[in-house]
């Protein structure tokens, strides 16, 4: 069975991390879930200026977009 992985990164301005991890659980990572994906890890690297996350995404069966 196919699966995919996606490296997603992120520039995150100046004093909206909390928001933006906020959103982030609240928002994003219900919507993968719910597209099939699971998350494969999430990482933030506050020294980076500006600041930079990253998560991994995977799924499994049919990948090809709608």
């Amino acid at each position: 069975m196919p699966k995919a992985t996606q490296l997603r990164t992120y520039t995150v301005r100046e004093g909206m991390l909390d928001e933006w991890v906020q959103r982030w659980r609240s928002e994003i990572v219900p919507l993968r879930l719910e597209l099939g994906f699971t998350i494969g890890g999430a990482w933030v690297d506050p020294r980076a200026q500006p600041v930079r996350v990253a998560h991994l995404l995977r799924r499994s069966g049919d990948v090809r977009r709608p």
